[in-house]
């Protein structure tokens, strides 16, 4: 009894040691779909303050950071926007674990957004 009370005790703890899944990392990326064609590259997330993340895209040797961008750790959804060509760009998607999946707007159109973390 005593046995199984330790065994039981130890994984507990060790689940409530467990680290929750962050975004922070770098991630290959695409948007599908948009009127330059399917346009790919890196994104990096990185801890910003100890509470909130900072999103950089890379593409065509090009760097875009996003003016805003947040992550919700209890359901893993991130919000950013940016402007790009002086115009708008919303982006809205959901972490589940390894990946990243949403779409991001611009001027009423969608373009479907995925991304992998590098390992």
């Amino acid at each position: 009894m005593k046995t199984l009370l330790s065994l039981i005790l130890c994984t507990l703890l060790m689940a409530a040691c467990a680290t929750k899944p962050t975004p922070a990392g770098v991630w290959d990326y695409s948007v599908e779909g948009t009127p330059e064609g399917d346009v790919k590259g890196v994104m990096t997330i990185a801890p910003k303050d100890g509470k909130s993340f900072a999103a950089v895209m890379q593409s065509n040797g090009s760097e875009l950071a996003m003016d805003k961008f947040v992550y919700d750790e209890d359901t893993k959804k991130m919000l950013g926007e940016f402007t790009f060509s002086g115009m708008l760009v919303k982006f809205d998607a959901v972490q589940a674990d390894e990946e990243i999946n949403g779409a991001m707007w611009v001027s009423g159109l969608d373009f479907p957004f995925k991304a992998t973390r590098k390992k």
